[in-house]
């Protein structure tokens, strides 16, 4: 392969209209605190975190999926009788607003999926790439949203170390959660954390911790 072949094979991702923006959300948990069972005292506590989230279908299901920490960053809230979490959803390319109805997460694999309706939506791959092998992620890097951009990141697949794996994707805050595509466009992984100070070393929740996921989930209902 020559190498002006190689690097449109490269860019093939980004140019051949697979980027839809409706796939994608802005993703905001709210956290309404209330000093008793009258539900005129519940006051906005924080928006405790911000997100990313891609539609998946599988298994003939429609997801948003996410990080787990996007759907719940923190767990109990002190010297708070009664604590309701609101998950938002902004719908990219529209600018919709909705609230998340059904939210199954798992802070210790870091995943979230909310229910979603029919829509453009990724698939996951069957395997993980090859390192080197170029991947991609579309993500609201530090709650930076409008829902005419669509922000693209690209880097390299390192591999997998201990319990996650590993991209050169750049990522920050506002990013956890967006699905980690490979050349094909298919989903493997979602963004997780990232290295501090050096925010070109992403960790991934790997793909085999995403299908374990989902056909728990599937599994349950």
């Amino acid at each position: 392969m020559s190498l002006i072949l190689f690097l449109l094979s490269c860019l093939a991702p980004i140019k051949n209209g697979e980027l839809q923006t409706n796939s994608l959300v802005d993703v905001r948990e709210i956290i309404m605190v209330c000093e008793d069972e009258n539900i005129e005292t519940c006051k906005i506590g924080a928006s405790f975190a911000r997100g990313t989230a891609t539609r998946i279908k599988y298994d003939n299901k429609f997801y948003w999926l996410t990080a787990g920490h996007v759907c719940n960053s923190v767990g109990d809230v002190p010297n708070a009788y009664l604590v309701k979490r609101d998950v938002l959803l902004t719908i990219a390319g529209t600018g919709e607003k909705k609230e998340a109805k059904t939210v199954t997460y798992n802070l210790s694999k870091d995943l979230c999926v909310i229910e979603a309706e029919q829509g453009p939506a990724r698939t996951l791959a069957i395997r993980n790439p090859n390192r080197k092998d170029y991947v991609y992620a579309i993500a609201y890097p530090s709650g930076v949203f409008d829902k005419e951009i669509l922000p693209v990141y690209e880097g390299r697949w390192a591999g997998k170390l201990e319990n996650k794996c590993l991209t050169s994707v750049p990522v920050a805050g506002g990013s956890s959660g967006a699905a980690v595509l490979n050349s094909r466009n298919e989903v493997v992984g979602v963004v997780s954390s990232v290295m501090k100070d050096f925010n070109h070393f992403s960790l991934i929740v790997c793909l085999d911790d995403v299908k374990d996921f989902l056909k728990f989930i599937n599994s349950e209902k």
